[in-house]
């Protein structure tokens, strides 16, 4: 019997290397058509290949070199050390690592415009407000003052982000605690949800969390405000309550999937339930699965009426129809459906790459080992299982560009799906019994916790250069700051303006405004421009960057040379 145990734990490490093979090959051809997209090209050169390299090596050496008994001995050792952990172990860890790193690695900084809106939204909702108001000798510069994401009200006296205010609120009322408390409420609720469904594997909630406190992606993600940790938190607490029996387990569960909806977009939640609800209404719980099911499309109509009703609140008008911000809701799902092309196979081949290399090394080669075994077993983890691979198949076809993430950040709110199908394989293979399977856990254990510190490196590093720009812009002696550096990426990203009590002075993209509007803030304010050489002194990536402009120059001196106090 132990036998077969090793060849199973063999054959992960051979999923896990072609796995490896085949996204590392997709990204290779993507790059090699020349098909550039700055962050996820820089992601995986920068962060991903040197880690392809290293765990390659490893696979190779342990492939073709015997491993000494005592370095298995000691591993095994360790394996049955972990086993002893209390469970309040990694969830506290999980948490503890994600608040420092959230203030001592990414300083408090929200590096994207997703990250900045959740705390920008959260300000106002915190305050009671569904809208922030715009500054009323600022009103005509609104577009210039959030050029990005940005939705104002028809009579221009109100402001919000286009994204659904759920995640925003809890940001705004938890401040830096909410990811980290999502983060560790998520790995707690892996072992509510093992010991619900799989009540026969002692060491099933173990496995969970070790796997849970080695994922770079689920810790670092954490530090951030992106509202994915919120999404698996709700997920995971959805799925804790909608396949236990009850009446008010059930009313808990709607109002967890309505909340779920609502996070940011409401789509995320919906390609998640889908297959659970119809796994309760193939088992026999009709009632649970069509009340459940009324839930999520009640929700999605109401928060799909979520700008409309910001609006009634704020008691100001809605814009006027027109525009990608105010489109109706079907033109944007066609237009998703339909924007892609070949190069999407490549972008996902380095999303998967990433999702894979920030894990720990045997997640997706457990949840492989498991797919018959999920299958066979229906229900709950046929629903896990194909809950995943619909996600996978939604983002590969209407967002395969995920942007800024530490990770795959789109599958973020399906990890612990993945998490708890690996606890499964592991469990019904009984790995436990193989000495060889149990060294094997923890030594990838060993080489995941070993690489969070070099990920955060990456993220301190990578998040760098925008944050030295904010401090610096912070501290310009000006009224109003003009962003123009039109050859650094994301340079309009420094233009941030909520909360309204934020440091230095208010700041517009020179791309948004007019002449006139710049000669009329000239009349009226102490003006100042952040410049190429600005973005350059602060290490911003350059897309051709000449060096032909000054620091922090005055935007209204003649010839736009007169230097700005600092």
């Amino acid at each position: 019997m132990a036998m077969g145990r090793t060849a199973d734990i063999s054959r992960a490490g051979t999923i896990y290397a072609a796995l490896l093979l085949l996204f590392a090959g997709l990204a290779f051809t993507n790059v090699a058509l020349g098909e550039f997209q700055y962050l996820p090209v820089t992601f995986f050169r920068s962060h991903d290949l040197p880690v392809l390299a290293m765990v390659m090596a490893l696979f190779l050496i342990v492939r073709v070199a015997r491993m000494p008994d005592s370095l298995v001995a000691g591993m095994d050792t360790l394996f049955g050390r972990m086993k002893l952990l209390p469970h309040w172990a990694p969830v506290l860890f999980i948490f503890t690592l994600a608040l420092l790193g959230a203030f001592g690695i990414l300083g408090s900084y929200p590096l994207s415009m997703d990250e900045y809106w959740a705390r920008a939204d959260g300000y106002a909702l915190a305050s009671g407000r569904a809208m922030a108001e715009i500054p009323a000798d600022l009103r005509d510069y609104a577009g210039a003052m959030h050029p990005i994401f940005a939705r104002v009200s028809g009579d221009g006296l109100y402001w919000a982000s286009t994204y659904l205010p759920v995640n925003a609120l809890f940001q705004g009322l938890l401040g830096p605690l909410a990811s980290p408390l999502f983060a560790a409420g998520a790995a707690a609720l892996l072992v509510q949800l093992v010991r619900q469904h799989l009540p026969e594997a002692k060491t099933a909630p173990i496995i969970c969390l070790v796997l849970a406190a080695t994922s770079a992606q689920w810790v670092i993600t954490g530090m951030t405000s992106f509202a994915m940790s919120a999404h698996l938190f709700f997920n995971l607490a959805w799925l804790a309550l909608v396949f236990r029996k009850g009446a008010a387990v059930q009313i808990a569960a709607g109002l967890v999937a309505f909340l779920a909806v609502g996070l940011h977009q409401f789509a995320f939640f919906p390609v998640f339930a889908g297959f659970f609800i119809l796994e309760l209404f193939l088992s026999g719980r009709r009632g649970t699965a069509i009340g459940q099911g009324v839930v999520v499309l009640a929700a999605v109509a109401f928060w799909a009426s979520w700008n409309g009703i910001a609006y009634k609140l704020v008691g100001s008008l809605p814009p006027a129809v027109g525009g990608a911000a105010n489109a109706p809701l079907a033109d944007k799902v066609m237009a998703l459906l339909t924007r892609n092309d070949l190069s999407a196979i490549g972008t996902m081949g380095m999303n998967l790459l990433r999702f894979q290399l920030w894990q720990n090394p045997l997640l997706l080669p457990l949840f492989a080992l498991a797919v018959p075994v999920a299958w066979k077993l229906k229900g709950f983890w046929r629903g896990c299982l194909l809950s995943a691979l619909a996600t996978l198949a939604f983002m590969a076809v209407v967002i395969p560009y995920q942007g800024h993430g530490w990770g795959y950040r789109y599958l973020h709110h399906v990890l612990g799906n993945v998490t708890l199908l690996a606890a499964l394989g592991w469990s019904r293979l009984r790995m436990s019994e193989s000495r060889a399977a149990r060294a094997s856990f923890a030594a990838a254990a060993l080489i995941a916790l070993a690489l969070i510190p070099y990920r955060y490196v990456q993220a301190h590093d990578f998040a760098q250069p925008w944050q030295q720009a904010d401090r610096a812009i912070a501290k310009v002696d000006a009224e109003v700051l003009i962003v123009d550096a039109p050859d650094h990426l994301f340079a309009d990203d420094l233009v941030r303006n909520l909360p309204e009590d934020r440091p230095g002075p208010v700041r517009m993209a020179r791309a948004a405004l007019t002449d006139a509007q710049l000669a009329d803030l000239c009349s009226r304010f102490r003006v100042a421009t952040f410049g190429g050489a600005d973005a350059e002194a602060a290490g911003l990536p350059s897309i051709g960057y000449r060096g032909d402009g000054d620091n922090a120059q005055n935007a209204c001196a003649p010839e736009g040379k007169e230097q700005a106090e600092d």
